[in-house]
């Protein structure tokens, strides 16, 4: 047994650090113990982010008044994400043990690749670091990139305007206060109050967008994982000694069954989520492309926006139709792993077996309705455009 210092693969929390601290930021990290301490984060940030709320909302209604359709646009754009921050922590609570249970069995496996030999570790590392580099810290970039988008051009046309000597300041978002004049929300100490108060409601975005988005595609990324060791496992199998072979192939079914309960958990837990960021993003891109092309005029944030709001939809969908291309590659990696040597009936009859069950696709669906899969994300962008070019019209 290795000592737990000298491990070469640690648990979920020790390996994905980025993940890990969004999600304990944003109240929906899995734990039994901690559901008291979620539903007061969620307490917590609506108290918090209920002016913001309120400032929104009594702007959407002024603009839908005056119809101005812009206006409304961009802010229920901001509004809608950030009341799926809020959702995801319900999510999380009511999918507490599903979630719970994917960690842990992340954290069990990781526990036996370390006692396993250099082959499967070789496989384990790459996949790992396609984690770290891509889901892990690469989403946690992206995310960032889009939310301090916002802070970041509004001090650089405060700066620009200072250095020119224009008397005019810049918000991260431009909403108006209810009882408080249109110049008057520009002087000090309430536009410094306002500033930093949207600067925090930029790190919920960045902490509720990171962390369990993150997490979906760690998941599914494991599942894929655990099919390509238990593939290599099948293979080394049928090299072994004739007398155990039938007890090294039933430890290959016993893994191959394990799989399909970790991806029915993933299923179980993720579902609902996807079904809102299907029908969200649909109706998102739409109004951004209408901000973009037919709005007041070109806007770097929403372009950034726009392109982050594609990737939000586009991974899940990548995440999904690689489990499902994994799981029927499956087939071919036991068909073609040698089994052909081994004359026994009742070893072929097992073989034949885990061919049949690998055959069959694993999908992850939305609302346990709608698959996920690359054709998904072309659908989603060719709807976003007809119910724009409605918007248009």
């Amino acid at each position: 047994m290795i000592p737990e210092n000298d491990r070469k693969y640690k648990s979920f929390r020790e390996t994905y650090k980025y993940t890990t601290f969004s999600m304990i930021t944003s109240f929906v990290y899995p734990n039994s113990k901690n559901i008291k301490h979620r539903l007061f984060g969620f307490g917590l940030i609506t108290l918090t982010s209920l002016p913001v709320v309120i400032f929104i909302s009594i702007d959407v209604v002024r603009y839908a008044m005056d119809g101005n359709i812009v206006e409304i646009i961009q802010q229920t754009n901001l509004l809608g994400p950030f009341l799926a921050i809020l959702f995801k922590i319900l999510i999380q609570c009511y999918c507490n043990q599903h979630a719970f249970a994917i960690i842990n069995e992340i954290n069990r496996d990781y526990a036996l690749y370390n006692d396993m030999s250099a082959p499967y570790q070789a496989i384990a590392d790459e996949s790992i670091k396609s984690n770290l580099t891509y889901t892990d810290r690469g989403w946690f970039i992206a995310v960032a990139s889009v939310v301090l988008v916002f802070p970041a051009m509004a001090l650089a046309r405060n700066m620009y305007c200072q250095l020119q000597g224009v008397n005019r300041k810049f918000m991260l978002h431009e909403v108006r206060i209810p009882f408080v004049a249109d110049d008057d929300r520009y002087k000090s100490p309430l536009y410094e109050i306002m500033f930093l108060y949207m600067v925090y409601i930029c790190f919920l975005y960045l902490i509720g967008f990171s962390g369990y988005d993150a997490f979906y595609g760690l998941s599914t990324n494991h599942a894929c994982l655990k099919m390509k060791i238990y593939c290599k496992m099948f293979e080394e199998a049928v090299k072994a000694d004739v007398n155990e072979v039938q007890s090294k192939i039933a430890e290959v079914i016993k893994e191959q069954n394990r799989l399909y309960r970790f991806v029915d958990i993933i299923q179980n837990t993720f579902s609902i989520w996807l079904g809102l960021i299907l029908l969200a993003t649909m109706i998102q891109l739409c109004n951004i492309m209408y901000i973009l092309i037919d709005g007041a005029g070109f806007d770097f944030k929403y372009l950034i926006f726009c392109i982050g709001s594609t990737l939000h939809i586009f991974l899940p969908c990548l995440y999904s139709a690689k489990l499902k291309d994994m799981s029927l590659e499956t087939a071919t990696l036991i068909y073609c792993g040698g089994w052909e040597q081994i004359h026994r009936p009742v070893i072929r009859r097992m073989v034949q077996f885990i061919i049949a069950r690998s055959q069959v696709p694993m999908e992850i669906v939305a609302f346990n309705i709608k698959v996920f899969d690359m054709e998904l994300f072309v659908s989603i962008l060719q709807a976003s455009y007809s119910v724009y070019t409605l918007l248009r019209s």
